[in-house]
Order: C-alpha cells, then structure tokens, then sequence
C-alpha cells in the first residue's frame, strides 16, 4: 500500500475486504484465451483532496477495488459513462498514475516493483492510442520523426532498420504509398488518417498490450467502423491483448470478447459481450443500452424511460449499491444499505446486483428486448436520492454555499431525454 496519509490506510482496507469477499475477482479473471497477460487485482485509484494546500480534506475514490484480466489475443472493453473512473484505471495500468492499493501484473511481472530499463522495458510493451489524434501528435515533426522517436528512445540505433520498422508499420495502418506520407506534418492529415498514425505509433514497438481510449470518438461515423476493423485486424494478426476504454456500447458489440461494465468507480457487471449485450442484468447496464442510438426514424417517436440525476460523488459516495439514488428497482433496506456482492448468473456472467440474489428478491419480469419491467402498480421515486453529485466535495472543503437537494425536485416529472448521456464524455 503507498498510501500513508491521514484517514487513507484504514479506509482502503475495508474497502478491499469488501472487494475480495465479493468475489470479482475471480468471475473477471475467466476468459479463455490462454494465460493472463494483464493482472488487475483491487486496483484503488484516489485522489487526495486539501484545503488551503496542505490540510486533508478527503479522498476522490475514482477506483474502488477493481479487479479484472486480460488474456493473450483477447479484446476487453471497459464500458461507462464520464466520470466512472475508466480513465483513472488507464493510467494506472499505463504506469502513469501510483496505485493507492491493489497490484497490477503484467506478463507475471508487478509492475511497482519495476524500475529503470525494467520500467522502460514495460512501457514499451504497452501501445497507447489515444483519444483525440491530433492533440496527441507533435504538430512541429513530420510523420517520419514521430515514428522515429519511440524507436530512438528505446534504443534502436540502425537508421536502416528504424526506416523497416516505420515503413512495416504505416502499411500495416494502410497509409501507403509511404514515401509520400513520411515528410507530412500532422496538419496535412484527415482525422481518420492521424488515428492510423497514432496507431502506427502504438504498434512500432510490436507491443504485446494495446491500451485504446475512446479511439474512434473523435472521428467522422464514416471512419469509424474501418478504423475498428484496423484494430481489430492488428490484435489478431499479432496476437495482442487489447483494453478497449468506452462509453459507446454500439462499437463494443464489434470488437470485443468481453465487457466490463463501471460505475462510480466499480466493476458492476462483466460477462462475454453477446451475453451482456442480449441480456444485460444491471439495471444501469441496461440504462446505458436504453440511451444508445440506433439508426432508426421510429426512435424519433419513442419516449425512452433512463435513469434521472447524476452520478454520485465520489468524495462521499452513497452506502450500499452505488446506483441505488438513480434505480428504479432498488430494494429499500437492503439496496440503500448492503453493498452487492458479484453473483454469478451463470456462463462467467457476473452481477453486482441484489435482484439477482433468490433470497433478497425476486428478479423483475424482462420485456423483448430483455430488460427490465416495473410492476404496473409500482411506485417509482424519481428524486435520484437525496443530495446533489458535488454535496461531498463541497462538504470535503468546507466550502459555503447553497447545494441544491435533489428532495426539492422530486415532485417534479423527470425529463425523459436526462440521466444516463451515454453519448456524452
């Protein structure tokens, strides 16, 4: 544990027995594909808050005991909204951010212990493709000395067998001929075009990872679906491990073997991605497919019913469930208080969820398309759960100040086009 701050050991540590008798762990360890390549076990991410610089004030718990693998050849998506802690586990993973508790192996190596050539020799097995491709490509170098760099750094000195390298790796992202790519800068490049540089700078290094954040989200919904179907070419002409970062559930469908599914810092669903695509058991799984679009006029005249308010804080986030403010199933007494346990569903089909628990309730009849329905006769609170997403990090500040209280709306009808903004973020 690196974290010795006031307040921090003990509170992680309960957090992590809460984590390991859930039993996560080993439901998202299944997979299949071979030995794991990437070992995450009750990873926790906070952020230390401080008033007036100095004095501790509180914790962001943007990862709360996650624990997952990836195996050899396999795409793993990690699915949610903005704020759900997608990021903050990226950068763990990438070396970029210290755990506060949890290890992470890599190729059986914990890569805290790593340091120097072993901790450079990590990140190069590591290909990142980031979000937005010309924020992440130097607008002062052309395409061949961005290629280059990663080779120069890691100690590649061949200027012959650095040009191979290059070469290789921009017909591999089709950007061909190569001669007439190599002397352009970033500016002379189309969106989808800088993505295959971006690629191509992930894969020079023949990584054995790739780390992919909202890859196609910057791109034209033309370019999307081939840039896809590169990646997914490239992991499995490579036999690459990929981790697929998203809040677009209509791309993961085709691109991946498995789904994990976060909320307010946890894993509250995993399964293979057919299983959770046609029968998803979380009601906040099920929210974010109700919210995705389709290309159909008829959507136009339909009303869709998701979740109201917002993410909770993660200051002070709610007892039990941490969906339980927003849910129209929550079970009250136990929901509101008890933190769910994954339950195996069967078929490595794990759930963070009481409705799923025979002896707490009873499952919820599913309409068509395999979610949800409410009983006719069923009172809903529409509030979203008292206090409002901030309450905590204003309470942790002690800054003064009217927050609004979700109570004082709950009169009002819900707007049905608010809650779960799967297209946002």
């Amino acid at each position: 544990m690196t974290t010795n701050t006031m307040g921090g050991p003990a509170v992680i540590e309960e957090s992590k027995t809460r984590t390991e008798q859930s039993g996560a762990g080993a439901l998202a360890g299944e997979g299949g594909h071979g030995s794991a390549l990437l070992s995450v076990e009750n990873l926790h991410v906070w952020y230390e808050l401080k008033r007036f610089g100095f004095a501790h004030a509180g914790w962001v718990r943007a990862v709360d005991g996650v624990s997952f693998s990836v195996n050899r050849g396999e795409a793993v998506a990690v699915v949610g909204e903005s704020g759900c802690g997608k990021s903050s586990l990226m950068k763990a993973i990438l070396g970029l951010q210290a755990p506060t508790d949890g290890d992470i192996h890599f190729d059986g190596q914990r890569i805290s212990d790593l340091t120097g050539n072993d901790r450079r020799a990590y990140r190069a097995n590591i290909g990142y493709i980031q979000q937005d491709p010309f924020g992440a490509l130097p607008t002062f170098m052309n395409i061949k000395k961005i290629l280059e760099e990663p080779l120069i750094i890691n100690g590649v000195k061949d200027p012959a067998e650095r040009m191979e390298r290059i070469e290789q790796a921009l017909t591999e992202v089709k950007l061909t001929p190569v001669a007439e790519v190599l002397g352009k800068f970033p500016h002379m490049l189309s969106g989808g075009q800088q993505q295959r540089v971006v690629i191509a700078r992930a894969m020079i290094l023949e990584p054995k990872l790739l780390v992919a954040d909202e890859p196609v989200s910057m791109l034209d919904a033309s370019v999307r679906v081939e840039v896809l179907r590169l990646l997914r070419g490239l992991q499995e002409s490579h036999n690459l491990g990929m981790l697929y970062i998203t809040h677009d559930l209509s791309t993961v469908r085709y691109f991946s073997e498995r789904i994990f599914v976060m909320y307010a810092g946890r894993i509250v669903e995993l399964a293979d991605v057919h299983d959770l695509l046609d029968q998803p058991n979380h009601p906040y799984t099920q929210a974010l497919l109700t919210a995705s679009s389709d290309p159909d006029a008829r959507n136009a005249l339909v009303m869709r019913e998701v979740p109201p308010g917002e993410p909770p804080s993660l200051v002070n986030p709610p007892s039990g469930c941490r969906f339980h403010p927003r849910c129209a199933f929550r079970i009250e007494g136990q929901c509101d208080v008890h933190e769910p346990p994954i339950i195996d569903t069967g078929r490595g089909h794990g759930v963070a969820c009481w409705l799923h628990d025979p002896a707490v309730a009873t499952l919820p009849a599913r309409d068509e398309d395999g979610m949800f329905v409410l009983p006719q006769d069923a009172a809903v609170d529409w509030s979203g759960g008292s206090g409002a997403p901030d309450a905590g990090l204003a309470e942790a500040l002690g800054e003064s100040g009217d927050v609004a209280d979700a109570g004082d709306e709950a009169e009002a009808e819900p707007d049905p086009g608010y809650g779960v903004g799967i297209g946002s973020g």
